[in-house]
């Protein structure tokens, strides 16, 4: 996220929007949610650290429709939780991500295996686990890597050049080289050094 900060803060802002201001608030409080994430990874809360990384979506999102606005009306902004689906044209996975956080942050009985154990008869409460954490921090990462795209759509009136996306067809989208792919060798080996960045 360091690197996103960076370049939010050499971006002049001439003209300044509602719209400008939107996504440059909501990306400068990604910091806060960021850190957030890597507390309850790093302790193995799993419940929670879903939560978290869809809430991180729903801000990307946000942004996305955001950037978008023509007006200075704030009724013409869209919740972030309905933004999810307006993203999946610049990322058709956004959707099925959003539904796959979705699942344990509201409990559902289908992970209810991740909280409750049944062992000689009793039942065990699993408060915390740093092996399912494993599962929440594939997907966080994954949207790590969304942000820096949503970024450069955000902004690109104001950016010089882009390095996630590009035209074709006359729209703007991700360019080839950035996959968009959840690959699990790959995020396997960026685990560890994200989650020891204090950012």
């Amino acid at each position: 996220n360091s690197i996103v900060a960076k370049r939010l803060n050499a971006i002049r802002f001439d003209p300044e929007t509602v719209s400008s201001v939107a996504c440059a608030s909501t990306f400068t409080r990604l910091e806060t949610t960021i850190k957030s994430i890597h507390f309850h990874l790093k302790f193995g809360y799993y419940y929670e650290s879903f939560l978290m990384i869809r809430f991180f979506l729903e801000q990307l999102a946000y942004a996305y429709t955001a950037s978008m606005v023509v007006t200075n009306e704030i009724d013409d902004f869209i919740s972030p939780s309905q933004s999810v689906g307006y993203l999946k044209k610049l990322i058709p996975k956004a959707g099925r991500l959003y539904g796959h956080l979705s699942k344990p942050s509201h409990l559902d009985t289908s992970t209810i295996r991740k909280y409750l154990v049944i062992k000689k008869g009793k039942i065990f409460t699993i408060s915390h686990s740093i092996y399912f954490s494993l599962e929440a921090a594939f997907y966080y990462l994954e949207v790590l890597e969304y942000q820096h795209l949503i970024f450069e759509f955000c902004f690109r009136s104001y950016l010089d050049k882009y390095s996630f996306i590009e035209f074709k067809r006359g729209k703007l989208m991700p360019k080839e080289k950035f996959a968009l792919q959840n690959k699990k060798k790959y995020f396997q080996n960026r685990i560890k050094d994200t989650l020891n960045n204090e950012t």
